[in-house]
């Protein structure tokens, strides 16, 4: 009877260690990788945090522009993305922004192109749906 305990606790504990990497590997290693991947390029944004990605930055920012009032223009874009237009002017014209939600790291990642010609292109040529914001 004792070594089957022995043996039944190995087995959860061999068990409760894979799937800590599991889900270490899911939330961080694959994310970085993507990342890095991306980097390499070109293609670059804000660094990747673990569970809310840039998510607090953006409604912190989103809420900052809207306490403002609003000038009687058409560019309404610095009042309802002003994060994303902050990605650009800190990183360029192609860059990256993560919204992600902890559970799914890799559900939230967007690319944002404002080069017209790329954009143009990338539209003509697409096989599949792409998230796309344009400026």
């Amino acid at each position: 009877m004792g070594e089957t305990l022995v043996v039944s606790l190995i087995i959860c504990a061999v068990s409760v260690i894979l799937w800590a990497v599991k889900v270490l590997y899911t939330i961080w290693w694959t994310p970085k990788k993507l990342e890095r991947a991306l980097r390499k390029q070109g293609i670059e944004g804000p660094s990747y945090k673990l569970f809310f990605g840039n998510m607090k930055e953006n409604f912190g920012m989103v809420k900052e522009a809207r306490s403002k009032p609003m000038n009687l223009s058409h560019n309404i874009a610095p009042r309802i993305l002003p994060f994303a237009l902050q990605t650009v002017e800190k990183y360029g014209s192609l860059s990256l922004i993560r919204e992600d939600l902890g559970i799914q790291p890799l559900k939230r990642c967007h690319v944002i192109q404002t080069s017209f010609g790329v954009v143009r292109r990338s539209l003509k040529e697409q096989k599949t749906n792409y998230d796309c914001l344009v400026f």
